[in-house]
């Protein structure tokens, strides 16, 4: 979510930061539409603020991946509520290489 050369390889499990866009870019990636915990339903709510700043951490990776998909992560998405200023934990699946 990061410059490349500012991140933290997937199986290390640092904390990221990310945009409201970049969760954007993550639902609308067209590899991304089988993920089972997808962040569309959160964005699609309008909970997510779109000025401030969100909390990514890869949990576990999700197993071995089918053929012809990414491999991904269950990760815990600290997001910050829009208009409550507080935030609010939930989990999300996402592509190694979103991370």
């Amino acid at each position: 979510m990061e410059h490349p050369s500012m991140q933290v390889a997937a199986e290390e499990f640092g904390v990221r930061v990310a945009s409201y866009g970049q969760l954007l870019e993550v639902r609308d990636d067209p590899a991304h539409t089988r993920a089972r915990a997808g962040v569309g339903p959160l964005i699609d709510s309008g909970r997510l603020d779109r000025e401030g700043l969100h909390l990514v951490m890869p949990m576990v990776r999700n197993g071995v991946p089918q053929a012809g998909e990414e491999p991904s992560y269950r990760c815990y998405l600290w997001f910050l509520e829009r208009g409550r200023g507080e935030r609010t934990l939930v989990l999300v699946d996402l592509s190694e290489r979103r991370l």
